[in-house]
């Protein structure tokens, strides 16, 4: 009988043993993918920040576009070398996109 007490002793103390080991890589799993969210969510605040400087840059550079564009005259392309074209060829344009995106399904498929 006291034999059979210190079995079931043993039994317990090991359980007790493994549900503390879980319990600690547990909370250690927990605290790592805690930690790797966070720095998930850093990486994505400062992804945005760079969409939004690359943004108003580009738009800085569209407005310096159309400046040029302004400026633009037969006479000055003359003078850079554009020649006038004999004839003109009739250019068919495709109003579907061929590049991948996210915003639109239809358009995500590569033709």
């Amino acid at each position: 009988m006291h034999t059979k007490a210190l079995t079931i002793q043993n039994y317990a103390r090991h359980m007790i043993a493994i549900c503390a080991a879980a319990i600690v890589v547990a909370a250690f799993l927990y605290g790592t993918f805690l930690l790797l969210a966070v720095e998930r969510t850093a990486t994505r605040a400062k992804a945005d920040a760079q969409a939004t400087a690359i943004a108003s840059e580009l738009g800085l550079l569209q407005s310096q576009y159309l400046a040029q564009t302004q400026t633009l005259t037969p006479a000055l392309a003359t003078g850079l070398g554009f020649v006038t074209p004999k004839s003109a060829d009739i250019a068919y344009v495709d109003t579907n996109t061929r590049a991948l995106s996210l915003n639109n399904v239809n358009n995500a498929i590569v033709r």
